[in-house]
């Protein structure tokens, strides 16, 4: 049985970000923000605040992959559902 590893520190993974998605992680997961909220303090539209955030999931999502080699892609849950 294969040694599990534990998961970076959320500030490690937060580093590894690019920035501008790290800013809107922060602006809404971290301060509990709306993405409305989030577009305004960021001077951005909504629907880019929106976008950004799912880019900004799939590359944390990357990050984790990445640091969990025992977890095939397949087992992970997806982001979201296929309509």
């Amino acid at each position: 049985m294969p040694i599990k590893q534990a998961a970076p520190p959320a500030d490690q993974l937060l580093r590894a970000l690019s920035p501008h998605h790290r800013d809107i992680l922060v602006a809404t997961y971290f301060r509990r923000r709306t993405t409305r909220e989030a577009a305004q303090q960021l001077g951005i539209p909504h629907d880019t605040v929106r976008t950004q955030l799912y880019q900004a999931m799939r590359e944390l999502t990357g990050l984790l992959s990445a640091t969990r080699p025992w977890q095939s892609p397949s087992a992970q849950a997806p982001l979201h559902r296929r309509r």
